[in-house]
């Protein structure tokens, strides 16, 4: 059985076209977490292979960004064909010191011997001027990840109600290569004082 598009699907793609592709490094590494953006407010960021694709973009000559925290900003105009998709693999360059790759806190919280505590609250804020970064929470397993784009001291809370919060410092060096830093959480309940 073949479905074919209404007449009002088939004209909402009249006109328009797709551009996928890879992001990487001169070397051919693929690039996470880049950033590809085109006029209209079309933007999507890279997974761990790199790999875009900018969905229904108008047919003709489209300016397309492309930015990743560490890499120098690319710019090109690429042409768009209607009903087709086009392919644009970008290769960046190592930007300024200042252009660091982020960082990465991952970790796991645990009560216990009983292993991983889900639902728990992780807080990120800057240690200078109190201001909150990131929030995550932590999965089934009591993991959780926290992009930091910025070098510096953050204070990281935990949190789950019906246990002892836990406040500790991480420092991020301004000129670390370090991709991910890690860390070991333990809560105590309220019921154990002193333990």
């Amino acid at each position: 059985m073949v479905i074919l598009p209404t007449r009002l699907e088939a004209l909402s793609h009249e006109g328009r076209g797709d551009l996928c592709g890879i992001v990487t490094d001169l070397f051919g590494t693929p690039l996470e977490s880049a950033a590809i953006q085109a006029p209209g407010g079309a933007r999507v960021v890279t997974g761990p292979d790199g790999q875009y694709c900018l969905k229904d973009l108008p047919a003709g000559n489209v300016i397309v960004q492309v930015t990743c925290p560490g890499f120098a900003r690319r710019e090109g105009t690429l042409q768009i064909h209607a009903g087709r998709a086009g392919t644009a693999d970008f290769a960046l360059v190592v930007g300024r010191l200042s252009d660091r790759p982020p960082v990465t806190i991952e970790g796991v919280v645990t009560y216990g011997q009983l292993g991983g505590l889900a639902e728990a609250r992780i807080t990120a804020f800057c240690c200078v001027d109190r201001s909150v970064t990131v929030v995550a929470n932590t999965d089934s397993h009591g993991k959780f990840t926290l992009p930091l784009n910025e070098p510096g001291q953050y204070c990281l809370t935990t949190w789950k109600s019906g246990y002892w919060t836990d406040v500790r410092v991480v420092a991020v060096a301004a000129g670390t290569t370090a991709r991910r830093i890690r860390v070991a959480v333990r809560l105590k309940p309220l019921s154990m004082l002193d333990q």
